[in-house]
């Protein structure tokens, strides 16, 4: 075994805790968003934290992979109208 995994948990661990860490400040601003009525009464900020950090980490993958921009323009416009979805209109 090859890697980071073999280089013992510090990195991994690190690396975790780091990204955990940033959804979890993510989440708490969206609940705040959430709470004054930017979103949709009851819209989970953990899972919507969650959704975003996942599409973002998802999109770095692929750009590192060699997906031109305006590809990644084109999913993150998909992911914008979920979200979207879930903003009160005022």
């Amino acid at each position: 075994m090859g890697g980071i995994a073999s280089a013992g948990s510090a990195v991994p661990d690190f690396l975790g805790a780091s990204r955990k860490g940033g959804e979890r400040a993510l989440a708490d601003r969206l609940q705040r968003a959430v709470d004054d009525g930017d979103f949709v009464a009851g819209t989970d900020a953990a899972a919507l934290a969650r959704y975003l950090m996942a599409v973002t980490e998802g999109h770095a993958v692929h750009a590192a992979a060699g997906v031109t921009r305006e590809e990644l323009r084109a999913s993150a416009r998909i992911a914008l109208t979920a979200v979207a979805a879930m903003v009160e209109q005022r």
